[in-house]
């Protein structure tokens, strides 16, 4: 999930105004996307279980924050930053 986050952020910002129109209206689906697949976590045990909004909200932060980096040119490939996303989600959500 977030390595597709990452495919194409550059891209984005060559499109036309309806591509634009589509993806602003796919982007408002995408926390009820995610959202899911934090519950799907908790149902596994993957994940804590409780309300999930905050790990939806910490998650796409963080993904944001990257992606922001890969525009300005400052951030890691998108890879490593899906890498480093995963890591810091899981580590800090882990059930112990």
């Amino acid at each position: 999930m977030v390595q597709a986050f990452f495919a194409t952020p550059g891209e984005l910002l060559l499109v036309t105004s309806e591509v634009r129109q589509y993806l602003g209206q796919a982007v408002g689906r995408y926390p009820a996307a995610v959202e899911a697949v934090i519950r799907h976590g908790q149902a596994e045990g993957v994940l804590p279980a409780g309300d999930p909004r905050p790990m939806v909200l910490t998650l796409l932060s963080m993904m944001g924050a990257f992606s922001w980096g890969g525009m300005m040119g400052s951030g890691p490939p998108p890879a490593e930053a899906a890498r480093v996303i995963a890591g810091a989600f899981l580590h800090g959500f882990s059930v112990r």
